[in-house]
């Protein structure tokens, strides 16, 4: 499993970008490759992101889901994780929502 918590970004002086949680650092991708900032960003992104699959795959797989309108989900459950998902890949893109 990964380190639970928000992840963030930082460009540091010294031309790195340290990704970390309040319980330390995570990660470490230096500025010196193309599309390295895009990278960081999509590194602390990811529990964000797999926390919105995961609820989306969970909601997709339900029994209530199933139930409703054909195994569709209601427009509110839809709405929700349309939400999460938006906000993951905002945050990927290195812009949050």
């Amino acid at each position: 499993m990964y380190t639970k918590g928000e992840w963030q970004m930082l460009h540091t002086i010294d031309g790195k970008f340290n990704i970390f949680t309040d319980k330390g650092l995570i990660g470490r991708v230096w500025d010196n490759i193309e599309g390295a900032e895009a990278n960081a960003h999509l590194i602390a992104a990811a529990p964000r992101m797999y926390e919105a699959l995961s609820k989306f795959r969970d909601a997709m797989l339900s029994d209530s889901v199933k139930l409703y309108s054909k195994g569709l989900p209601s427009q509110v459950e839809m709405e929700k994780l349309i939400e999460q998902m938006k906000q993951a890949i905002a945050k990927a893109e290195g812009r949050e929502e």
